[in-house]
């Protein structure tokens, strides 16, 4: 590493478990390597530049920028956590798993926690923009705070009666933990932009502690055989 920058492709670095990575700067690589459970990478420096190097699997990733004044964009399928994905702050903008783009989107990641920040999974903005499913094999939890939000999409694209814009397939809890929280679409579309599907093979909560879940529409599914 010199001055923010990895030197090489970065292969042959290994994170063992409890090691924990930083990244404080603005924009540069995330080194590409061996992330094993217990390891943490945690991005501290976005201000106006995204960094690169998002496209692998981790195992605690935190997003932990309070300068940041651009959104951050996934765009990248690649990007696994085979623990939780931790937002302490998005600064005054969002942490988005895809923007307009016709390609559809899947992720999969262990478990959500929402501190601080605003977690979007679309910005679609016409109907020929991709879908965005979110995979979720542990639980979602967002924080009783203002600033805690989990977002389906903001776009102006309407879908149809017969699809959604973002899926959730959820095999754990959803809680969202008091009324400061926010768990919503955030368009005004008649036409429901956003869906959570309980998949889980034992009884999941669903727990909204008087959250806003009025603000768009967001449909709920339970799968046969899934009790809620």
């Amino acid at each position: 590493m010199e001055n923010g920058t990895l030197i090489g492709t970065g292969a042959g670095i290994h994170f063992t478990a409890g090691s924990r990575y930083v990244h404080g700067v603005d924009g540069k690589q995330i080194p590409i390597a061996n992330w094993a459970s217990g390891s943490v990478c945690e991005v501290q420096g976005m201000v106006q530049l995204s960094p690169d190097g998002i496209g692998q699997s981790f195992s605690r990733f935190i997003w932990n920028c309070t300068g940041q004044v651009q959104p951050f964009l996934v765009n990248n399928p690649a990007f696994t956590l085979i623990d939780t994905l931790i937002l302490s702050s998005t600064g005054t903008t969002s942490f988005i798993f895809a923007g307009a783009a016709t390609q559809d989107y899947f992720y999969e990641i262990s478990n959500i926690q929402i501190r601080q920040g605003r977690l979007q999974l679309s910005h679609r903005t016409t109907a020929n923009d991709g879908k965005v499913t979110l995979s979720v094999a542990g639980s979602i939890n967002i924080a009783n705070d203002v600033n805690a939000r989990f977002v389906f999409a903001d776009g102006t694209a309407s879908p149809d009666a017969f699809s959604y814009v973002a899926d959730v397939l959820l095999a754990g809890n959803l809680m969202v933990e008091g009324s400061a929280a926010s768990f919503h679409s955030a368009s005004s579309l008649s036409l429901a932009q956003g869906r959570v599907v309980f998949k889980g093979s034992q009884q999941q909560l669903h727990i909204v502690g008087g959250g806003n879940i009025t603000r768009g529409k967001v449909d709920f599914l339970i799968e046969a055989n899934t009790t809620v």
